[in-house]
């Protein structure tokens, strides 16, 4: 090891010595490269002890040691293999750690006491307590494995972290995840369904069998009375999703409003966490002071919220109800879609834009759009300075087709009642835009705050 230091110590391009290069670390822990070189450092190890001669057969089978990595379990002549591996950790400047090294001494395959090993100059390997187990690649062994001991403590371990995970994650309606994603759920395939399908294609096959003993086997009822026969299992999930009082708000609402309410569930490509966050909100199902005053029963002293500390803390208040948030991150959602629209606008009319629609800044006047302009008018209107200001020309230059767009993003059962406001209030710049330019005007752009989109929407577009 020492002349192959020496050799990597010299670097050489086309026999010609670039430098050399002083090894004053030994292998960095978690870079990728270290495990190979761990293990090509331990190859002349495992060498060693298999040519000792220090070993036993078992079952035909000739063992001296067993070696994973850094983990290695020597056998029979313990002395005589620790002294062969620490000269070799010495040669290789390589530390052994003994905190973690024991002995266990088996006779007719019962665990016994055993003696301590003594290593130069003053190292020892303690034995192992008689009532303790040691663990090799992760399995507690104690002469033999402990099974009993290793599944207990798997299964701790996993309960441990399905409970940190279930604490950190709200929690949606579970149901929702085996609804199709163009009726609002993720899609995924119910292990359930799947089994049922199983049983009654059996049952069908055998019900038809001319096979005799198929035929006595066919009498027994493998689909329950009561399953669903006729209905989908789709259908069946949005049932359930829909019977539920706080959860089976969002698939009532999607009833309503326009099918492409869901359509970000097949074309955003979002990444699951981030998709299964949103789905959580849609379902009301974060862990607010509301839910968890008056649902959860988690302790919580007062269901108002955080930051107004004035109304009750719902998911309708939080993302639109909250006068803490309206100037700051109500506004900035606002800017963003009427950003987004004016982004698009840009694009059919070959207007210049940013390469994304969230890099874009909208200039307040351009060939065919107005952004946040405020019009001059004859006649006193109080609503004159809408989001956008689409301006088309049919034929000519007259008539003219004028787009009123003025952004609102409220909570979305109330869309309805908020589109209503918004004709109500630009019907009177409506009225003189009409009168002063002519042409057809069209007036706002509602959009739910949790992506629920009303279905005059395309129409407005």
């Amino acid at each position: 090891m020492q002349n192959g230091s020496k050799l990597l110590k010299k670097r050489k391009f086309n026999n010609n010595t670039l430098g050399a290069v002083n090894f004053r670390r030994g292998i960095f822990r978690g870079d990728s490269l270290s495990p190979m070189l761990f293990l090509i450092c331990l190859l002349p190890l495992t060498t060693l002890l298999k040519k000792s001669g220090l070993d036993f057969t078992i079952h035909n089978v000739t063992i001296s040691h067993l070696l994973c990595v850094d983990d290695l379990k020597l056998v029979k002549d313990i002395l005589a293999l620790t002294k062969i591996v620490k000269t070799f950790s010495n040669d290789i400047c390589m530390q052994i750690g003994l905190d973690k090294c024991a002995t266990v001494t088996i006779n007719r395959g019962q665990v016994v006491r055993g003696d301590s090993i003594k290593l130069p100059p003053d190292e020892v390997i303690d034995p192992l307590p008689l009532e303790e187990s040691y663990k090799h690649l992760g399995i507690l062994e104690h002469g033999s494995i402990n099974n009993i001991d290793v599944k207990k403590k798997a299964k701790m371990e996993f309960k441990k972290r399905l409970h940190q995970l279930l604490k950190s994650k709200p929690k949606a309606d579970v149901g929702r995840l085996n609804v199709l994603r163009r009726k609002g759920g993720r899609g995924l395939k119910s292990i359930e369904d799947l089994v049922f399908k199983e049983q009654c294609a059996l049952s069908e096959y055998l019900k038809h069998s001319t096979t005799p003993a198929l035929k006595l086997v066919s009498k027994e009822k493998f689909v329950e009375k009561g399953m669903r026969e006729n209905q989908t299992d789709h259908e069946d999930h949005f049932m359930k999703w829909k019977a539920k009082a706080l959860h089976g708000k969002w698939a009532k609402l999607l009833k309503i409003v326009d099918e492409d309410s869901s359509k970000w569930l097949r074309t955003a490509h979002l990444k699951p966490p981030t998709e299964a966050f949103i789905i959580a909100v849609q379902d009301q199902a974060l862990h607010t002071n509301w839910l968890g005053h008056y649902v959860l029963k988690t302790g919580e002293t007062t269901d108002k919220c955080r930051r107004c500390k004035k109304f009750a803390e719902t998911v309708m208040h939080i993302v639109s109800g909250c006068p803490m948030l309206a100037q700051g991150v109500y506004h900035e959602r606002h800017t963003q879609v009427a950003s987004a629209l004016h982004w698009d606008f840009c694009g059919q009319y070959q207007l210049p834009r940013g390469q994304h629609w969230w890099e874009h800044k909208p200039e307040p006047v351009t060939k065919n759009v107005l952004w946040d302009f405020t019009m001059r008018l004859d006649r006193l209107v109080e609503a004159r300075k809408p989001d956008i200001l689409l301006i088309q020309k049919v034929s000519g230059s007259n008539p003219q087709k004028i787009t009123i767009i003025d952004i609102a993003c409220p909570w979305d059962e109330t869309l309805a009642e908020k589109e209503e406001e918004k004709i109500s209030k630009y019907q009177p710049l409506r009225m003189e835009l009409e009168r002063a330019w002519g042409g057809k005007v069209k007036v706002p752009i509602v959009v739910g705050t949790l992506g629920a989109l009303p279905k005059t929407l395309k129409g407005y577009l």
